[in-house]
């Protein structure tokens, strides 16, 4: 029986995507080798003792980062330590978390770098318990606990808005319609007629950010602008 002419395009292109490679990801992640664990035990024991960590002795185990892009030689390694968790007022935790590099290239007792300065994070507290949840957000610089706490708990309401400004801004269309959280907030430059501003970093599914300023004037939050950056 004789094939349709309708159907041969269609039979083409299944063909075609079977035979299609699979894309390739981006990055690629592995864990800390026995010898690289060591490393960083070693360099810690060699540092000068700091009384804030005999308090945060059941935080201190090092989490490691180690990645490269497809097809890199290097791997990129890093090491985070986090300190206890603190309530710093009855609806916000914070945390230290202390970041460390790794360069193979270096001398074998300098191949460990502690990068500064260490991270504050910050979260909403949830019950008694100040418990660091999987994705903390980042405080770049100060801020008064009243201004995190409202940036946290209005941030979706935030984000929802500043869709209207990545609509309206070339190098943000594209990421419109991307799920986001927030990954730090920080004081931004002022306004005329607003009581403060403040900067609200949001990350994407995909790895872009977007940066929205936020307006605050008398107790209202708004967005007011955006930036864009695809990683």
């Amino acid at each position: 029986m004789p094939m349709r002419p309708a159907l041969l395009p269609l039979l083409l292109a299944v063909a075609a995507g079977a035979a299609a490679p699979a894309p390739e990801a981006a990055t690629e992640t592995r864990a800390a080798t026995a010898q690289e664990i060591a490393s960083f035990d070693a360099y810690r024991r060699a540092l000068p003792a700091d009384p804030a960590d005999a308090a945060d002795a059941d935080h201190a185990a090092p989490r490691f980062d180690i990645q490269r892009q497809h097809r890199a030689r290097a791997w990129t390694i890093a090491a985070y330590v986090d300190a206890a968790p603190l309530r710093s007022s009855p609806a916000l935790c914070r945390m230290r978390r202390r970041a460390y590099d790794y360069s193979a290239a270096a001398p074998k007792d300098q191949r460990w770098s502690a990068r500064l300065p260490e991270q504050q994070l910050v979260w909403l507290a949830n019950g008694a318990a100040c418990a660091a949840p999987t994705q903390p957000v980042e405080l770049t610089r100060p801020l008064p606990d009243a201004a995190i706490v409202g940036l946290l708990r209005q941030h979706p309401a935030l984000m929802q808005r500043a869709r209207l400004l990545l609509a309206g801004n070339s190098a943000c269309i594209g990421l419109r319609s991307l799920p986001f959280h927030p990954i730090a907030l920080g004081p931004a430059a002022p306004a005329p007629g607003a009581v403060a501003m403040y900067s609200l970093t949001f990350q994407s599914d995909r790895d872009s950010t977007a940066q929205v300023t936020v307006r605050n004037s008398g107790a209202e939050l708004s967005a007011w602008g955006v930036s864009c950056r695809a990683h």
